[in-house]
């Protein structure tokens, strides 16, 4: 199974936790340095389609012309050949009792057989034995059998030897004949004696043997016809294991696609479809395949049929489904043939004929996201701070995303408590402005954030040794009209300062 490229949601709504995990603190030298220092941390420009060029060359990714982006999966999960599920007995043997005989088809597992069989191969053996003291003559036939319209006929001699009884055997090949079982299998021998009488050979009942038979062609109802899709899975790894929160998605959409040239109404149903999600566990699928859909099906032999059965926001809760964060898709399928309903269908089976079953998962990047929480934590080198009276940092943002972003920076010691943190409550990243009607942002949001760190912060970041950057993202409530897309050309411009005073 192809796993889908991980990709977090959150990192294509914004990057700045990528960014924010490259600050460090440089060692300073107050014996070399004036009272007060300031350095340039950081200076970083994205462009949302760079960001996603290796990507899309994995798959995974679609951006249409207007640049918006669409996170796609698809896989062939199945596929099944139509002579692993269908085949017609291997032989079948009666005597002959009567000079002609109508055999029914729920005698000798004639009733096994569809009512009409094209066999790709096959051997009739004969045997026929007389007790007549001369040559003997025989002619069989096989109203059923038939080739290029034609019934089958064979004829023979069974030679007198000199002692009775004398006996005949032979294997004939009746690949290519049409078994035509709609109508009782009618079968008839003439044997004539030297003046042209009729015999019947009863002292020694002819026997009839069908052998090696295999399908190339049937057409008829095929009761008992089903198969099971292995239970499987495909990974789903837009969403890390580290956020929170609620995302709503306008249009996903998820599809079983069926390509079939098997002639018969099949019905696929869902033994089970889950997600494994991070908010809630197991996340059942609810939807009308739990009660079974009818695939399409071709009417004229060599054709490929192709259809799909999707879950959307209308027919299912796959929108409850995303929003608890699923990882990974579990499915469990089966298909059986001739539904309620379709029982008086009369269908074919080639033996070429199969089923494929793809999957494919679409979700555009539109919709509104709700306090969703993403938190990083990034080591820092050890830092000689000493001598410093006061931090300054500055951050200066310019965000062509449509999401409001609140972000907080905590300083932890090396066993992971916490020291202190960067903002008083938390810093506010705008977002763009408002979209227009094609969800697009108008102009970038701009910002400038100032914090300062005094002398008790200073104190209590002394052992610093990780950082730990939480950001929590909303869709802007002014843009409740319209959904949010997100484009592969927005970018997001990051520029980091700090300024150091010290004591003199």
């Amino acid at each position: 199974m192809n796993n889908l490229r991980q990709l977090s949601l959150i990192s294509l709504f914004l990057l700045l936790g990528i960014f924010l995990s490259c600050i460090r603190v440089s060692e300073f030298a107050t014996d070399d340095w004036a009272a007060s220092f300031a350095v340039p941390i950081l200076h970083t420009t994205v462009i949302m389609e760079d960001f996603l060029v290796s990507l899309e060359e994995e798959g995974g990714i679609e951006i249409d012309s207007d640049n918006a982006i669409t996170l796609a999966y698809s896989d062939k999960i199945f596929s099944e050949s139509a002579t692993n599920f269908f085949a017609i007995p291997p032989s079948f043997s009666f005597p002959l009792l009567d000079t002609v005989i109508l055999v029914n088809p729920n005698d000798f597992e004639l009733d096994d057989f569809p009512s009409a069989t094209f066999l790709r191969t096959g051997t009739l053996q004969i045997q026929f034995a007389s007790n007549e003291v001369y040559n003997l003559n025989v002619e069989l036939q096989i109203d059923n059998l038939v080739q290029n319209g034609q019934p089958f006929v064979h004829n023979f001699d069974i030679p007198f030897d000199g002692a009775p009884p004398s006996s005949f055997m032979a294997s004939l090949d009746i690949s290519g004949y049409l078994l035509d079982l709609s109508i009782p299998l009618s079968v008839k021998y003439f044997a004539y004696n030297e003046i042209g009488e009729r015999l019947w050979l009863n002292d020694e009942f002819p026997n009839l043997n069908f052998l090696n038979l295999d399908f190339q062609y049937a057409e008829g109802r095929f009761p008992g016809i089903a198969f099971d899709v292995p239970i499987d899975s495909f990974d789903f790894d837009f969403f890390v294991d580290s956020f929170e929160g609620d995302i709503e998605l306008t249009k996903p959409k998820l599809s079983f696609r069926f390509r079939n040239s098997v002639g018969i109404p099949v019905a696929i149903q869902s033994e089970k479809i889950q997600a494994v999600t991070q908010k809630s566990g197991r996340f059942d699928f609810v939807s009308p395949l739990d009660d079974g859909y009818i695939m399409k099906y071709p009417t004229q032999m060599g054709q490929n049929v192709l259809d799909t059965f999707s879950f959307t926001i209308e027919n299912s809760n796959i929108d409850d489904v995303l929003n608890a964060l699923p990882t990974r898709f579990i499915y469990d399928l089966q298909g059986f043939g001739f539904p309620p309903g379709t029982e008086d269908v009369i269908g074919f089976i080639q033996d070429t004929s199969s089923f494929d079953v793809f999957v494919d998962m679409e979700l555009p990047l539109e919709g509104s996201v709700m306090n969703l929480k993403y938190e990083t934590i990034t080591d820092v080198e050890e830092n000689d701070l000493d001598g410093a009276k006061e931090i300054e940092f500055k951050l200066l943002t310019t965000n062509d995303f449509p999401l409001e972003t609140a972000i907080q920076v905590f300083f932890l010691d090396e066993e992971g408590n916490e020291l202190d943190k960067l903002f008083p409550s938390q810093g506010i990243i705008p977002a763009a402005t408002r979209v227009n009607l094609a969800g697009r942002a108008v102009t970038p949001g701009e910002g400038e954030l100032l914090i300062t760190l005094n002398e008790t912060q200073l104190e209590n970041i002394k052992n610093m040794r990780q950082i730990r950057l939480v950001t929590n993202l909303n869709t802007r409530n002014d843009n409740a009209l319209v959904a949010t897309k997100i484009f592969s050309d927005y970018g997001l411009d990051i520029r980091l300062g700090m300024k150091v005073i010290f004591e003199n």
